[in-house]
C-alpha cells in the first residue's frame, strides 16, 4: 500500500496528467450520450455534479502542481461550460444553469480542500519530529 505523499508523487508526474484527462474525457462523453431510463432521487443530478467537478479539480491541481487557484477554478469553469454547451446541440440533453452552480458548488470544494490540505501539510511540517516511544 502506498502513502499519501508517495501516491501524490504519482499523481504529480505523467499517470496525474493522463488520469485527469481520461476522467475529464469520460465524463464529457456520459454527459453526450442519451440519459438512462432509471428514476433518479431528487437533486441527485446536482450533488453529481459537484462530486465529479470536485474531484476532477483536485486531481487538476495534483497533475499540474504550478497551476494558481484562479486558473484551475477558470478552466474547470471552462470545460463546465463547454459541456453544458454540446448537451445544448443534443437532441436528447438540455444545458441547466443550475449544472454550472453545481459544477461551481465543485470547483470551491476542492479550493478549500487543497487549502486546508497543504495549511495542514505545512503546520505539520513545521512541527518539530515526535519521539518514538
Amino acid at each position: 500500500m502506498k502513502t499519501l505523499s508517495e501516491l501524490m508523487t504519482v499523481l504529480e508526474g505523467r499517470q496525474g496528467k493522463f488520469l485527469l484527462y481520461f476522467l475529464m474525457t469520460a465524463i464529457m462523453l456520459l454527459a453526450l450520450i442519451p440519459p438512462p431510463e432509471l428514476p433518479q432521487a431528487p437533486g441527485s443530478d446536482k450533488f453529481q455534479h459537484a462530486i465529479a467537478f470536485c474531484f476532477l479539480t483536485l486531481f487538476l491541481h495534483l497533475s499540474h502542481p504550478g497551476l494558481s487557484r484562479l486558473k484551475g477554478a477558470a478552466v474547470m469553469l471552462g470545460y463546465g461550460c463547454l459541456m453544458e454547451f454540446l448537451q445544448s446541440l443534443t437532441a436528447y440533453r438540455s444545458p441547466e444553469f443550475a449544472d454550472l452552480l453545481a459544477d461551481s458548488v465543485g470547483i470551491a470544494s476542492a479550493q478549500l480542500l487543497r487549502q486546508m490540505f497543504f495549511s495542514y501539510r505545512k503546520t505539520r511540517s513545521s512541527l518539530p519530529p515526535t519521539p518514538p516511544m
